[in-house]
């Protein structure tokens, strides 16, 4: 029990690099990865991973779990040299190697730094690493920032030459680490287009549950439902994994306990979020403005969903249509770029439908960033739209031009530019063009009803005056018809009986049909039953075959006589399905039954779910899935679908 007599440091790191091997968890596969790539003598491996997902604690930790002994690892940070000139970011990682090998440092680098560096400096390093039968990997943090191409950035001159040294060393290695995929850095491309490369992504779950539990063994008990809730909000996201327990943590010391459980994960919600604010802030900030947006609309449909005990969440898209905006190109990417960065992954079954990846990110954004006010960040998408707006007024005066005429322009550079929409309703209105303002206001009042609404009422009330003025001639043209109709209503009175009288007779022409079309079916099931034992459904190449498909139509729910292949040139599986629930007395097209296969043949035994989806008296699709892929199964997919056809046995 944590007592005041007691009092422990908190153990859950919160954004700060992991320098300590005990308090660091997981990364197994990847350090075994990355030293077997050194030990190949790959001389880049290039880590990449999103925002606060550890890369650095990644690169501090290479040294403790990577090649003990055998490699020389050289730590330098590039995320302060963004605007140095590349003499003085090789002075620095010339200082830091001979600091880490206690070696002198040339005096004349600063003088003539690329040649002496890499024809002075680096020999005299690798000669002695020879001597000490080791080699130098040079862990490169923060790597992608000198991409930036700011006017100081070094990006031009930095680059080529680390490819010239990579080149001229064979036994030099480098281990960068960007949080931007390499196609989205151009200047990079060059350097890496060789490289292996490894995505630093989620914890897996058994390494998520070591970061919970064993910092704090001594004095904290996690039940098993407490685990389960803090891995359903970090996903195994192992900043906000952290983040949960600091703030779990602080909550059992003040209340002087040592059992934690799922009601302790739930009040520490919103704590955990504040601790977490500025690396939230940081974790969003490093997006796109599209993508940000749809991050928010997505955790606004994760949120109505929610609400409303829905297991689907709304389309995002769909959900920013309803908000006033108007979906551009690159918010029709943006779904499936989060998906690709791992922001973002599909609900079950849905093209279309997304949540986000982790839980407590989504509660922060409706929180912080409600889609309401996320929605104002598509205003700076474009720079020269928000260049015009600022100039409006002179260019305006200047030019002899109306305002409304600038704001149009601003519109069509920018469409989801809000501010200029509002700008534009307001002007039609004042110039009386109530059509337009009507239109405007309409989509100002989606995108922020408080700040249209008097706008929105007033249009609304002019908006049928507008209709009586724009329809007075069909309105008289209308009352000229209407008089015309009650002096012939006799006439017409007379035209409904014989329509009736029709109506009638095709009622009865169709009730036959159906007579004949029932006699036809009740055929058809007398003909499936007399065949009920002889019939074989094959596939067009005959490489499945199953006896009497057609009795699940009867009753039956055990197909005994199964075969079939998975890929071409296999050899054939054979066994039997069983269906979960048949149909009694005849099969409707559409009809689906599923079941279970298990099946067996030289190369293995697979078993898994089918799906039999009924699409005539001629046709059925099979669907199987694979459930135990593997050395068991030894097949290519665990997905294969074949139409299969009655044929006489």
């Amino acid at each position: 029990m944590m007592t005041t007599q007691t009092r422990h440091i908190n153990p859950y790191i919160v954004g700060r690099p992991i320098y300590d091997r005990e308090s660091f968890f997981g990364r197994r596969k990847l350090f075994r990865f990355i030293e077997d790539n050194l030990k190949q003598n790959t001389q880049v491996v290039l880590l990449h991973g999103q925002r606060r997902i550890g890369k650095s604690s990644v690169l501090m930790q290479i040294p403790n779990f990577v090649g003990l002994g055998e490699f020389v690892f050289i730590y330098f940070d590039l995320h302060d040299k963004t605007r140095l000139p590349l003499d003085s970011i090789l002075q620095n990682l010339a200082s830091t190697i001979a600091d880490k090998l206690n070696i002198p440092q040339s005096e004349s680098l600063s003088l003539n730094y690329k040649t002496v560096f890499s024809d002075e400096f680096l020999p005299q390093v690798i000669e002695v690493l020879k001597e000490q039968k080791r080699k130098m990997v040079w862990l490169l943090d923060e790597f992608d920032v000198l991409n930036d191409q700011t006017p100081d950035s070094p990006v031009e001159s930095f680059f080529p030459y680390l490819e010239t040294l990579i080149g001229q060393y064979n036994n030099l290695f480098i281990i960068p680490v960007i949080g931007r995929r390499v196609e989205d850095l151009t200047n990079l491309k060059s350097l890496f287009r060789q490289a292996v490369n490894q995505e630093i992504g989620l914890l897996e779950k058994s390494d998520a549950k070591a970061l919970i539990t064993e910092p704090a063994a001594h004095y904290l008990n996690y039940d098993s439902q407490a685990i389960d809730a803090i891995l359903e909000l970090s996903s195994g996201h192992p900043y906000f994994t952290q983040v949960i327990c600091n703030a779990l943590f602080l909550q059992a010391e003040e209340e002087d306990k040592s059992e934690i459980t799922c009601d302790d994960v739930t009040k520490i919600v919103d704590d955990a979020i504040e601790t977490a604010e500025g690396g939230l802030a940081w974790f969003r900030d490093g997006l796109p403005i599209p993508e940000r947006v749809v991050f928010s609309a997505v955790a606004q449909a994760e949120k109505i969903a929610e609400k409303k005990n829905n297991s689907v969440t709304e389309e995002p898209l769909k959900l920013l249509r309803e908000y006033g905006v108007i979906i551009t190109e690159a918010l029709n990417k943006a779904p499936e770029n989060l998906v690709q960065w791992e922001f973002l992954e599909r609900v079950e079954n849905s093209e279309f439908h997304y949540k986000i990846k982790v839980k407590l990110v989504r509660y922060w954004l409706v929180k912080r960033y409600p889609l309401r006010q996320a929605i104002w960040d598509l205003e700076k998408v474009d720079l020269d739209a928000c260049r015009l707006f600022e100039l409006a007024e002179d260019i305006a005066e200047n030019r002899n031009l109306s305002s409304s005429d600038i704001y149009e322009q601003i519109a069509k550079l920018n469409p989801n530019h809000f501010t200029a929409l509002f700008k534009l309703a307001e002007d039609y209105l004042d110039t009386k063009n109530y059509q337009q303002a009507l239109e405007k206001y309409n989509r100002a009042y989606k995108v922020d009803p408080t700040r249209a609404y008097e706008g929105y009422e007033l249009m609304r009330g002019k908006k049928y005056r507008i209709w009586w003025n724009k329809n007075r001639l069909t309105l008289a043209l209308l009352s000229v018809f209407l008089l015309t109709i009650s002096v012939t209503i006799n006439l017409f009175q007379l035209s409904q009986v014989q329509t009736q009288l029709k109506e009638k007779k095709a009622r009865l022409d169709e009730l036959e049909k159906l007579k004949e079309e029932n006699a036809r079916l009740t055929k058809q099931v007398k003909e499936l039953k007399s065949t009920r034992t002889n019939l074989i459904w094959r596939s067009e190449s005959n490489l499945t075959q199953i006896t009497n498909l057609h009795q699940i139509c009867f009753g039956n729910t055990n197909l005994n006589s199964v075969q079939t292949v998975f890929g071409s040139n296999k050899p054939p599986f054979r066994g039997y399905i069983k269906i979960s629930s048949s149909k009694t007395g005849r099969c409707d097209v559409g009809d689906t039954f599923n079941g279970s296969f298990d099946l067996s043949g030289s190369s293995g035994h697979c078993v898994g779910d089918v799906t039999i989806t009924w699409q005539n008296n001629n046709n059925a699709f099979i669907e199987w899935n694979i459930t135990n892929l593997g050395s068991a199964c030894p097949v290519d997919s665990k997905r294969w679908q074949v139409n299969t056809y009655p044929a006489v046995g």
